[in-house]
């Protein structure tokens, strides 16, 4: 392997692993509660929170947003088991 083949597979090397750091973040900071995502939790509020009844297994649960009428709302369980297709926007 010459000089400037090792010196490219070193560069490859060196940006793959800044991609997964920076992939780690991202991923850390997705799984951060809301609560401390929240402005209002930063300035000792308590973040606003709406009981519901999720519209698949029927449990009373709490969001984080006002639901909108007529649009079905579920609680973590069942939206986590939700196939693929459902999670796109149409």
């Amino acid at each position: 392997m010459s000089r400037k083949a090792r010196k490219e597979k070193a560069e490859r090397n060196k940006s793959f692993v800044e991609n997964l750091k920076k992939m780690k973040a991202m991923r850390k900071a997705w799984k951060r509660p809301i609560a401390s995502a929240s402005a209002s939790a930063s300035s000792g509020a308590s973040p606003v929170s709406h009981s519901v009844i999720c519209s698949a297994c029927g449990i009373t649960t709490r969001v984080p947003f006002e639901p909108t009428q007529g649009k079905p709302v579920l609680c973590r369980p069942c939206y986590d088991k939700r196939p693929a297709r459902e999670m796109r926007v149409s």
